[in-house]
């Protein structure tokens, strides 16, 4: 009896019975599609998962506006910028399942997402406002570019 159980006990051994692994959460296939208003996909977007994958990919869409990881089921937050866009900061699931998980996100247009430029406006020392008497007529604007 005493052999018998010595031999279960290297059988499970050697092929690959381990109970560190069976703790191990298993991963789920996810792919990330980025998208802008019209649907056209966001190509080399830079993107920031949290918590990060272990190992850390390369975190940047493909041409085809994709990234493929491969993630433990729970919750992650999603972070990209791009100018011309407002910032993303959103969370997604994952389920744990084999199958293929596909979450879309779309980058929103920002409103006057060029840098700002100040420049000085053109000052007339002659006119006289009552209200810039001293400092004469002139102001500082800003354009949008």
């Amino acid at each position: 009896m005493r052999a018998k159980t010595l031999t279960v006990l290297i059988c499970l051994l050697v092929f690959g019975f381990n109970p560190l692994s069976a703790q191990q959460a298993a991963t789920t296939p996810v792919t990330l599609t980025v998208t802008d208003p019209t649907g056209a996909r966001i190509p080399h977007l830079q993107i920031r998962v949290v918590p990060t994958p272990d190992p850390a990919p390369k975190m940047e869409t493909d041409e085809k506006g994709k990234l493929s990881l491969d993630l433990k089921p729970g919750g992650y937050a999603l972070f990209a910028r791009l100018s011309g866009f407002k910032p993303l900061a959103t969370h997604f699931e994952v389920r744990t399942t084999k199958e293929l998980q596909t979450i879309p996100f779309i980058l929103q247009l920002a409103l006057n997402s060029g840098p700002v430029e100040v420049v000085p406006r053109v000052c007339d020392t002659k006119v006289r406002d009552p209200g810039f008497a001293f400092f004469g007529a002139c102001n500082l604007a800003y354009v949008v570019r």
